[in-house]
C-alpha cells in the first residue's frame, strides 16, 4: 500500500508519522527532505538564481531568504521550478510499500499515486500556537495563505486525524483509526 500522509503546515504530520505503526518493510518518503536536497542540484540552483538572485549566497540557495522572497507571492515560481523535479524524486522512489509524508497533495500528484491519504487535521489557531517558536504569526499566515484550506484536505482525504488536543489524544486516534491500515 502506498500511503500519503498529509496536513497544512504545523498540523502535526512529523509527530503522527513518530507515532504510525509503519511495518518494517516500508519505504518513507518526506517530501520537504528530497526538496531541500533538490536545492542543492546545479540546475535548481541556476532557475532560482536566475529568478530569485537574492536567494544565493556563497553558490548555494539560502532557504531563509528564499522564504522571504517567495511568500506569498511568488511562491508559484519556485514551485514551477521545484515541482517537476520533485514529482519525478518522488515517482521514482516509491515502492509498493511505501508512505509519502507530504503537505502538497495535489501539487505533487500524491492522490493519484496514493492507495490512501491521511490528513492530520489541526485547527489554525492550534498551528499558530505551534510554529509560533520558530516564525512570527504573520510569516506563518503568509505560508498558510498558499496552502489548501483544512475543509479542502478533509474532502481529499480517506481518513483524518484531528491534532487540536494532547499527544495522548493524538495516540489515542492513531492507535484507533490507524490499527488496521497497514
Amino acid at each position: 500500500m502506498i500511503l500519503t500522509l498529509t496536513g497544512r503546515m504545523g498540523s502535526g504530520k512529523d509527530t503522527v508519522l513518530g507515532l504510525l505503526p509503519v511495518p518494517k518493510n516500508y519505504k518513507i518518503l518526506n517530501a520537504d527532505t528530497l526538496g531541500h536536497e533538490l536545492l542543492r542540484d546545479d540546475q535548481v540552483i541556476a532557475r532560482i538564481s536566475s529568478c530569485f538572485p537574492g536567494a544565493i549566497v556563497a553558490g548555494q540557495v539560502d532557504r531563509v531568504r528564499l522564504a522571504r522572497l517567495v511568500f506569498p507571492g511568488r511562491i508559484r515560481e519556485l514551485n514551477a521550478i521545484i515541482h517537476p523535479k520533485l514529482r519525478a524524486l518522488i515517482r521514482s522512489q516509491v515502492i509498493p510499500n511505501t508512505v509519502i509524508h507530504a503537505a502538497l497533495l495535489d501539487e505533487l500528484g500524491l492522490r493519484a499515486l496514493s492507495d490512501k491519504v491521511l490528513l492530520v487535521s489541526a485547527r489554525q489557531s492550534t498551528i499558530l500556537s505551534r510554529l509560533s517558536v520558530r516564525l512570527y504569526p504573520r510569516q506563518i499566515l503568509k505560508r498558510l495563505r498558499t496552502q489548501h484550506s483544512d475543509h479542502w484536505y478533509r474532502r481529499h482525504s480517506d481518513l483524518i486525524l484531528y491534532n487540536n488536543g494532547t499527544l495522548v489524544s493524538l495516540k489515542e486516534q492513531v492507535l484507533t483509526l490507524c490499527q488496521t491500515l497497514f
